[in-house]
């Protein structure tokens, strides 16, 4: 049932943009036909120069022809199945009104059936749970009794008439008559506020010790019964760096682990209940990501926008499902494992960021996307020995929230953004630059709102149905990156040190990204697949790494400080991977991707990278001694001279501004950097 429902949907997308391509094509010649034989009767039309004048208006018209008369085809084509399809349809909406009621009926008002907006993020794979994870650093011990009474009356706030604003803290997830439901759990506070199984409260955990243990959770199941949420505490917290400190110079610290099933709600309202619930604040304290706009738009230009996305919607439609991300970490050859790890950054710097996003002129999610596309990138060319199979772009997929969410309680409210990330160039400036361009495209397109609505609309089928059209094979990344408090805050009492969150893997997607800013520093998190990463933790703590130098670069071609983000250049060094010095690695930065001598460095960082055995300690990250960088083996050194002979001096020669840039990097940088 599952591979013919499957078919189908891919089928009908496949058939109507076989014939859309066709209707187009014949529409072309004809038009082109036309257009020539007038020409050629003309005599207007016989001057050179008249001709190149208003060449470029009859192409332009042409084009618009040609996209309106697709449009239309797209149309009467969904309108056509559409109808036809409106009495299964109608048969499911009044088969999920009777399971409703039965649910009702059977367990009582605290029951609910899962609606649209929520099943995105409730379908479990079993390689991928749904499972948001966040670690909060708090000052000061824990008084474990003292954080479960404070928890209850957070979870069990109650509206002016008396009724649960978070209703699925105390519901668990089941099925009912094909369709996800909310029933009445068994609710015990030490159960979901506890410390970590089988962890001794004396132990002090390091930060490396804590991202195991996150790692082992994140797949992890929810117990049978229970609401699927857990706050697991870690009594004593230290980080890396503290490690080597006497106790009484280490200020003491506990550790939150929040374990939140994704059909409760979406990041946003984590986010929201965080700030507002656990931390007190005021609601004009804490916006929105997304706001409406302030005065409403006239009745006319809302009709006018209605209908322009009414139009508009076959076409995303059948993009959507026509669309598929094929890449050495996502094609047919490459699975998920269902084995997690998890890493997160070293802390950077926000006004170096503003800096540099100002340097670079581009928005600060530009160049965070850049600087993911360019650690896949970077990551796919160490694994392929080579640019043949690197790919023009990357999609990431991007949760972009509802107008006004979150509100007052947990749910899930965003639109699904496939956004394609350029990365065949290794300049940054391109790639941002091309970022930039497709972001603009998506806002004014209806993708958005298009798929905000088919995420309600696909919710009404029974979830046999429903999950083929939200299973992910159309990004290799899910990329989202959350607004924190500007200022300290404090979690039921405790001031609040460091917080991050983690996203699950979605569908075949096996790399996640999470960028989440505090006070004045930005920290960036990954879950990642051991199918997808083979390197495991050693892995997701390189493409981290990765990440990190590709902000980096940015800072080296617009001529900024590159060690502005903070981090010492001993919490980025990994054992077995060979790094270059600034001005080797911006002379790489400038090398064109067919360079030979680029090709042999990169192999060279490969096979030192695939020489590491993926079972070392990861103590060596960032706390090991500095690998030499004085020189190449003689075997290298020959590699380079026979390659480099081969290479003409107009492909090796750096532009006039590259090398003023090199040469302004070396008189204003520290050696030491």
């Amino acid at each position: 049932m599952a591979f013919y429902t499957k078919a189908t949907v891919a089928g009908v997308a496949a058939a109507a943009s076989t014939v859309s391509m066709f209707f187009s094509t014949f529409t072309t010649f004809m038009t082109a036909s036309a257009i020539a034989f007038l020409a050629s009767k003309s005599s207007f039309f016989q001057q050179q120069k008249s001709f190149q004048k208003y060449e470029a208006i009859f192409q332009k018209f042409l084009s618009n022809v040609i996209v309106f008369l697709e449009d239309l085809f797209l149309f009467v084509f969904t309108a056509i199945w559409l109808f036809i399809a409106g009495l299964p349809y109608g048969f499911f909406l009044f088969w999920r009104w009777a399971n409703l009621i039965y649910l009702r009926w059977k367990w009582g008002r605290l029951t609910d059936l899962v609606d649209g907006y929520d099943i995105i993020g409730t379908i479990d794979e079993p390689t991928s749970k749904q499972v948001i994870m966040s670690l909060k650093v708090l000052k000061g011990t824990v008084d474990l009794e003292e954080l479960r009474s404070r928890c209850e009356k957070t979870v069990g706030r109650r509206d002016e008439k008396g009724q649960l604003v978070f209703r699925k803290f105390y519901q668990h997830l089941d099925m009912i008559g094909g369709y996800y439901c909310w029933k009445p759990a068994n609710f015990d506070i030490n159960h979901h506020v506890r410390i970590v199984d089988g962890l001794d409260p004396e132990k002090v955990v390091s930060e490396k010790e804590v991202m195991e243990i996150l790692s082992q959770h994140a797949n992890m199941p929810y117990a049978s019964g229970r609401a699927p949420w857990e706050i697991l505490i870690i009594p004593k917290f230290v980080y890396n760096k503290e490690l080597h400190k006497n106790a009484e110079e280490v200020e003491e610290k506990f550790g939150m682990v929040i374990r939140i099933h994704h059909g409760m709600g979406d990041g946003f309202s984590l986010m929201k209940l965080i700030m507002r619930d656990m931390a007190g604040l005021e609601l004009h304290e804490y916006t929105p990501p997304v706001k409406n706009p302030g005065k409403p738009w006239p009745w006319w230009y809302r009709i006018c926008v209605f209908l322009y996305i009414f139009w508009k919607s076959p076409r995303c439609f059948y993009h959507e499902m026509s669309k598929k991300d094929s890449n050495p970490l996502h094609d047919a050859l490459t699975k998920v494992s269902g084995e997690k790890f998890i890493v997160w950054s070293e802390q950077v710097n926000v006004k170096w960021m503003k800096e540099l996003k100002t340097e670079m002129n581009v928005g600060m999610n530009t160049m965070l996307l850049a600087a993911v596309s360019g650690a896949l990138r970077s990551y796919i060319l160490e694994q392929q020995h080579g640019s043949s199979k690197l790919p023009q772009e990357i999609t990431a997929l991007i949760p972009v929230p509802a107008p006004n969410h979150p509100n007052n309680t947990m749910t899930n409210k965003f639109a699904i953004v496939m956004y394609p990330l350029e990365c065949k160039s290794s300049d940054p400036r391109v790639r941002c630059a091309a970022i930039a361009k497709t972001g603009k495209e998506i806002a004014l397109s209806p993708e958005p709102h298009v798929n905000l609505f088919l995420t309600q609309l696909i919710g009404v089928a029974p979830t046999i149905f429903s999950k083929f059209f939200i299973y992910n094979t159309q990004s290799t990344v899910v990329v989202s990156n959350l607004p924190g408090p500007d200022r300290v805050i404090k979690i039921w009492g405790n001031s609040l040190v460091e917080t991050m969150f983690w996203l699950p893997n979605v569908g075949h997607s096996g790399v996640s990204v999470s960028i989440l800013s505090y006070t004045d520093t930005i920290r960036i998190g990954m879950t990642v697949d051991k199918g997808i990463i083979p390197e495991g933790q050693q892995g997701a703590k390189h493409l981290i790494n990765l990440t990190v130098r590709e902000l980096e670069k940015m800072a080296r071609v617009v001529g900024i400080n590159p060690k502005g983000h903070g981090i010492s250049e001993d919490l980025l060094f990994e054992p077995g991977v060979r790094r270059h010095n600034s001005e080797d690695e911006l002379e790489e930065l400038c090398l064109p991707d067919s360079s030979p001598d680029l090709s042999s460095r990169r192999k060279r960082r490969s096979k030192d990278f695939k020489d590491t055995d993926s079972t070392s300690s990861s103590e060596d990250y960032g706390y090991g001694e500095e690998e030499s960088l004085d020189g190449d083996d003689e075997e290298h050194t020959n590699l380079h001279e026979s390659e480099a002979s081969n290479y003409t001096a107009e492909q090796t020669q750096l532009n006039d501004d590259v090398r003023a840039r090199i040469t302004l990097y070396k008189s204003e940088t520290p050696a030491s950097t």
